[in-house]
C-alpha cells in the first residue's frame, strides 16, 4: 500500500499550544505542505503576525533556523564591507 500522507519537512514535529478548534495549527501545516511541495524552503521568508500566530516560530523549521543563518551571513558581510572601506580610507590618507 502506498503512503498517502507524510509529515511536512518544513514543520517541526512538536505538539502545538493552540486551543482546540483553532485553525492556526491547520494553517501552519498547510503552509508547510505547500512549501515542501513547491521545494522553496530555501527561498521563503515568512513573518509571523501579532497574537497567537507569532508562535509559528516554534513550529515551522524555515523561520528561526534559516533567518538566523541569513542574519549571521549579512552581519559578517556588513563587517567585511565596513572593514574594507576603513582600510581603503586609511591607505588613501597615507598617500
Amino acid at each position: 500500500m502506498s503512503k498517502i500522507y507524510t509529515f511536512p519537512k518544513s514543520m517541526k514535529d512538536v505538539k502545538t499550544h493552540y486551543c482546540g478548534g483553532c485553525g492556526h495549527g491547520i494553517v501552519h501545516k498547510l503552509v508547510a505542505q505547500i512549501i515542501d511541495e513547491l521545494g522553496i524552503q530555501e527561498e521563503v521568508l515568512l513573518t509571523a503576525p501579532v497574537g497567537c500566530a507569532v508562535f509559528a516560530y516554534n513550529y515551522l523549521v524555515m523561520l528561526v533556523d534559516r533567518i538566523q543563518n541569513f542574519m549571521e551571513a549579512d552581519i559578517i558581510s556588513f563587517i567585511e564591507i565596513v572593514t574594507e572601506s576603513k582600510e581603503a580610507k586609511k591607505s588613501e590618507a597615507a598617500e
